[in-house]
C-alpha cells in the first residue's frame, strides 16, 4: 500500500462522522419527502411567500458544507454549515408534518395525559399554581430559558464547530434530526392542547402573556373543520407529547459533557428551562419524561452506532498497517 493511498484512509471517528452525516442526511431527507406528500394529500393551501429565500439559505449552507467537505480545506466550515443547514430542513419538514397531522382531526388526549400525570404522583396543575406564584425575576428568568432553547441550541453547534469538535457536533445533528422526526410522529396520534386547558384563568393571569397557549391559534387552526394556509416562514409547534423542549436540551447538554465550564451552564439552563416547561410550555409532566425517552434511544443510538463503526473500522485497517509496514 502507497504512503498516498495510508494517508487516505479514514480515521475510526472519521468513518463515525461520516456515518452520523449520512444518516442524518437520510433522516432529513425522509422528512422532506413525508411533509410534501402530506401537503399533496392534505386540503391545506400552501403559500410560497418567503419559502424560496428560505429554501436557497438553506441549500447554499448544505452545498457550501458539501464543497469543504471534499476539498477537506475547511472542515470547520463544512460543519458549521452541514450541522446548522440539516437542523433547519429538518425542522422545517418536522414542523409541516406535526401541523398536517392535526388534519386527520384525532380525538385529544388531553385527558389521558393528565391522568398519566396522576399516576405517577403529579398534581400538575396544583405545580403550575405553585410556579406561578415564584418572583418576577425567577419568572423571567424561566422565560428567557423556555425562549432561547433553539437558539442555544444553534449557538452550541456553531460554537463546538469553530472549536474543531466534529464529532460531537455531528453526533448531536444527528439525534436531534432523529429525535424530531419521531416527536412529531408521536404527535400526530397524540393530539393535544396542553396543560393549560385545565388550568384557572387566576393562575394563568399570573404567569407571563400566552404561557402555556402561545400554539393554540394555530392549534385550533388546523385541527379544525376549515382548511387553513401555511408558510414556510410561520410554522408554529404545535407538539404537546412528546416534549421537544426536553429533547433539545438534553442534547445541547451532551454536546458539553466532556467540558466541565460550558457542561455546568449547560445543566444550569437545562434545569431551568425544565421547570418552566410546565407553566410556561403547557406541557404536562409525562411529556418531559417522554421527550427525554426519545433522547435517550437517539443518544444509545448514536453511541452503539459508534462503538460498531469504530471496531469495524479499526478492523479494516490493521491489515492496510501491517502491509505498509512489510
Amino acid at each position: 500500500m502507497s504512503q498516498s493511498q495510508l494517508n487516505s484512509s479514514k480515521t475510526p471517528e472519521e468513518e463515525v462522522i461520516l456515518f452520523y452525516r449520512h444518516a442524518g442526511l437520510w433522516l432529513a431527507g425522509f422528512s422532506v419527502l413525508l411533509a410534501v406528500v402530506m401537503v399533496a394529500a392534505s386540503d391545506v393551501r400552501f403559500d410560497p411567500r418567503g419559502s424560496v429565500v428560505l429554501s436557497i439559505m438553506a441549500a447554499a449552507g448544505l452545498l457550501v458544507s458539501r464543497l469543504s467537505w471534499w476539498t477537506r480545506r475547511s472542515p470547520k466550515k463544512a460543519d458549521a454549515f452541514g450541522t446548522l443547514g440539516q437542523v433547519w430542513v429538518a425542522g422545517v419538514s418536522c414542523g409541516l408534518i406535526s401541523l398536517l397531522g392535526l388534519r386527520l382531526q384525532l380525538p385529544l388526549v388531553d385527558h389521558l395525559l393528565r391522568n398519566s400525570d396522576r399516576m405517577i404522583g403529579v398534581e400538575d396543575i396544583a405545580l403550575v399554581d405553585w410556579l406561578s406564584r415564584m418572583p418576577d425575576w425567577l419568572m423571567t428568568a424561566m422565560a428567557s430559558a423556555y425562549s432561547q432553547t433553539v437558539p442555544i441550541l444553534f449557538l452550541s453547534l456553531a460554537i463546538l464547530s469553530i472549536l474543531g469538535d466534529r464529532l460531537e457536533v455531528w453526533r448531536a445533528t444527528f439525534c436531534f434530526v432523529g429525535t424530531l422526526l419521531s416527536a412529531c410522529l408521536l404527535s400526530i396520534a397524540t393530539p393535544a392542547k396542553g396543560l393549560s386547558v385545565w388550568a384557572s384563568d387566576d393562575i394563568i393571569l399570573r404567569l407571563p402573556p400566552q404561557s402555556g397557549r402561545y400554539f393554540w391559534a394555530t392549534f385550533d387552526r388546523f385541527h379544525g373543520d376549515a382548511a387553513p394556509s401555511i408558510a414556510l416562514g410561520s410554522i408554529d409547534g404545535v407538539v404537546s407529547f412528546p416534549s421537544f423542549h426536553v429533547a433539545m436540551g438534553l442534547i445541547v447538554v451532551a454536546m458539553w459533557r466532556r467540558r466541565p465550564v460550558p457542561r455546568v451552564l449547560a445543566i444550569a439552563w437545562l434545569m431551568l428551562m425544565l421547570v418552566a416547561t410546565v407553566p410556561l410550555g403547557g406541557h404536562y409532566v409525562v411529556d418531559l419524561l417522554g421527550g427525554a425517552c426519545i433522547w435517550a434511544c437517539w443518544f444509545s443510538l448514536s453511541r452503539s452506532a459508534e462503538t460498531l463503526t469504530t471496531r469495524e473500522s479499526a478492523k479494516s485497517l490493521e491489515p492496510s498497517f501491517a502491509t505498509a509496514e512489510a
